[in-house]
């Protein structure tokens, strides 16, 4: 075994265990997290919800799998046909269907920030599940070539037998080999790639575009203008860097694929081993894009990452405590400031009665809700509001 070959093997035992952990720890708590009243009722975590069953799928077929080959020698795709056919074809609609998913999130975000009025009336859940489904039956109708044209192939050889999951013809595998490359990274990663680079083009336009008008309109002492402004791009930060993660992570699988036919033939030992340790480090990247959405969501979400905070902190009673101490704070200071009361003179007591009740009237006028603000700053705060 060659010192790629062995780096390849090492690789290839050594980082799915710890990936299949931390994926299906993050992608479990990504769905419960998701799914929670403060934030569930965006149309926007339907996909996310979706994507990380989506991402579980691709980890517990295509990773599992890999894992599996590499430590026991053992391809569970050879065990029947039906196994062969199917799990092949599901790992294929399952990766699609997570770039896809990214694509249709991407997509009704770009709504959302260039049409807020009437994106917020046609993007609703139902409207998402009726995108999400279309979506997966052409993804299974696109690959359903697969259910034909591999299956279980037992080879005798003198004395020696071996069972392979490959294609059932020649014809088909010059198909899968030459052709299908070019279709699968238009499917997987070419379009998902112009789709998303357009559409961040379009969402970080608008952004800065509105947040500038939001600065000229609002006042540069209103916290509730900052506030707001920081709560309008938490989803879409999020989106971008899924969307950037995604690109890096399965542009390189598929430039592989498409070249490995070229770069195999008449290759020398040394040559094939270059590409085994190229293929295990594509692989690996690819399924990590299924792993940390969990770290991606909690580094780029505001949202998401107080959310998180809240669940920890009434999991291990941090919010409880942190609740005792601020009541506990008031109830000294009720008390102080009971005893300054009852330390002031009767006189200088109605003095001061009289004093806060002009005191009480003039802050009663300065904090009054203004007057309705102009159109420009009402549409782009409802721009910014759905960003």
């Amino acid at each position: 075994m060659t010192e790629q070959q062995h780096v390849a093997d090492s690789l290839a035992k050594g980082l799915p265990p710890f990936m299949l952990v931390f994926g299906t720890f993050g992608n479990i708590f990504s769905i419960y997290i998701l799914t929670r009243k403060n934030i569930r009722q965006s149309t926007c975590t339907v996909y996310l919800v979706v994507l990380a069953c989506s991402d579980l799928v691709v980890l517990y077929t295509g990773l599992l799998r890999t894992w599996i080959s590499a430590t026991f020698q053992n391809d569970i795709r050879t065990h029947t046909s039906g196994i062969c056919k199917f799990h092949t074809w599901l790992v294929y609609v399952s990766l699609d269907f997570s770039a896809w998913i990214l694509v249709a999130v991407t997509a009704e975000r770009v709504a959302l920030v260039w049409f807020p009025h009437k994106a917020k009336v046609k993007c609703t859940k139902k409207s998402a599940a009726f995108v999400i489904t279309p979506i997966f039956v052409f993804l299974m109708l696109i690959n359903s070539h697969i259910l034909y044209g591999m299956d279980r192939i037992v080879k005798v050889d003198g004395n020696s037998t071996s069972i392979k999951c490959d294609f059932v013809s020649e014809n088909y595998r010059y198909f899968f080999e030459e052709l299908w490359p070019w279709v699968d990274f238009t499917i997987f990663c070419g379009l998902p790639f112009c789709f998303l680079v357009l559409g961040n083009i379009l969402i970080i336009t608008k952004v800065f575009a509105s947040q500038r008008a939001t600065k000229r309109q609002v006042a540069p002492h209103d916290p509730n203008g900052r506030t707001q402004r920081s709560q309008m791009s938490s989803m879409s930060v999020m989106l971008f860097c899924l969307n950037c993660v995604f690109l890096l992570c399965t542009t390189p699988v598929s430039i592989y694929l498409i070249g490995y036919v070229q770069w195999a033939r008449g290759a020398t030992e040394a040559t094939k081993a270059n590409l085994s340790l190229i293929w295990t480090l594509v692989n690996v990247l690819m399924y990590a894009n299924n792993t940390f959405n969990f770290l991606l969501y909690c580094m780029s979400g505001s949202r998401f990452r107080a959310e998180v905070r809240l669940v920890f902190g009434n999991m291990f009673g941090l919010q409880n405590s942190f609740n005792r101490t601020q009541n506990s704070l008031r109830r000294k200071m009720g008390v102080a400031d009971r005893t300054r009361t009852t330390a002031v003179p009767l006189e200088d007591r109605d003095r001061n009665t009289n004093h806060s009740k002009d005191n009480n009237n003039f802050l009663s006028v300065l904090t009054q809700p203004g007057d309705t603000e102009c159109d420009s700053r009402t549409h782009s705060q409802n721009i910014s509001s759905n960003v």
